[in-house]
């Protein structure tokens, strides 16, 4: 997931306000980084999904020594489709959940053509799924655990999910989308910047209003702001039940996420500058130059998040919302910085 970070610490406009050198940047696997990250080797990382309560009580070695999580953009969880023809297509969690489960084995079955009017393509449905711990099968599984009908996918959101056979099962998200843009009948699951950068068509899902909606930036933006007012405190344990899902708008997309940048408090206060560079992120230009697939936080997230930001210590943020303040020791703080970015695929 860090690749929108590394976009940041070589884009001409961040690093003329911190330093003329470019920063080195290191792209790591999710658990090897994120356990660095927890025992303090590196400075900061992202992430696509929330540590637990358990987990931040277990890491976290004293109260002045608190985990945040600073959210930084919006994320989504896409299912992603290879039918010749057709460029949409309108699922809900049963759905989803009989074709990952084996139930729904022909494209032409009646629980989707139910759903989608005047859809004739007649072949078997062939399957793609993650054979590694990520958070795209937590979200899918966190989809289909808060919207399936009573017995349907009773198992809890997990981020290894064991399913049955026959599918084809991929260690990224990347490969998992390649087989289904060259697999004709193919279904799959996928980050939404994975699939937007593929040329993926993506599903509409069916939200809590009942509304089949897709994953467009505005309707990301829709499931955020509906759901602002209960944005819990970036120090705060219970990040991971704070769910976007629950959003009430009929534009909502159902599955919808933030991504954050994860660190300790004794770290934002020993190097002011990290909290500059998540001000940066905040700024109308950073958030403008997301790279394709992510989608930008609105306006007034920003505003809130930023206010939470300014407990860390670091300097403020000037008026401009382009601007950001110059430290003349960025260089070794973001250097050390980028090093620690995990990148989730």
């Amino acid at each position: 997931m860090g690749g929108f970070v590394q976009t940041y610490l070589n884009s001409t406009l961040f690093y003329q306000q911190y330093t003329l050198d470019r920063f080195n940047y290191s792209r790591q696997d999710d658990n090897p980084s994120l356990a660095r990250v927890v025992n303090h080797d590196l400075q900061f990382g992202a992430i696509d999904d929330p540590l637990s309560s358990s987990q931040i009580q277990s890491i976290s070695a004293a109260a002045v020594d608190r985990v945040f999580h600073i959210p930084i953009l919006l994320s989504a969880l896409t299912i992603i489709f290879n039918v010749p023809g057709y460029s949409s297509l309108n699922l809900n969690a049963d759905v989803i959940a009989g074709i990952f489960s084996g139930s729904i084995t022909r494209w032409n079955d009646v629980r989707i053509r139910s759903l989608n009017n005047d859809f004739v393509f007649d072949q078997p449905i062939k399957t793609a799924t993650r054979s590694d711990p990520c958070s795209a099968s937590y979200e899918l599984t966190d989809y289909l655990f808060t919207f399936c009908s009573a017995g349907i996918w009773p198992s809890s959101p997990t981020n290894l999910v064991p399913f049955p056979s026959p599918t084809v099962t991929f260690a990224t998200g990347g490969a998992l989308a390649d087989y289904v843009r060259n697999t004709v009948g193919s279904i799959g699951y996928a980050k939404k910047r994975t699939a937007v950068r593929r040329g993926l068509p993506m599903a509409s899902l069916k939200n809590a209003r009942g509304f089949f909606v897709a994953p467009t930036d505005s309707a990301l933006q829709a499931a955020s702001f509906s759901t602002l007012s209960s944005l819990p405190d970036i120090f705060s344990n219970t990040w991971d039940t704070y769910k976007l899902s629950s959003s009430s708008y009929p534009s909502a997309y159902p599955s919808t996420t933030y991504s954050f940048l994860i660190g300790f408090s004794s770290v934002a206060l020993t190097n002011p500058c990290l909290c500059d560079f998540i001000r940066f992120i905040c700024t109308d230009d950073a958030q403008a130059a997301l790279p394709s697939g992510y989608t930008p936080l609105l306006a007034v997230s920003r505003a809130q998040i930023l206010q939470q930001a300014d407990r860390l210590g670091g300097s403020s943020l000037v008026s401009s919302s382009s601007s950001i303040f110059h430290h003349q020791s960025a260089f070794l703080c973001i250097l050390l910085a980028c090093l620690s970015v995990l990148l989730f695929l």
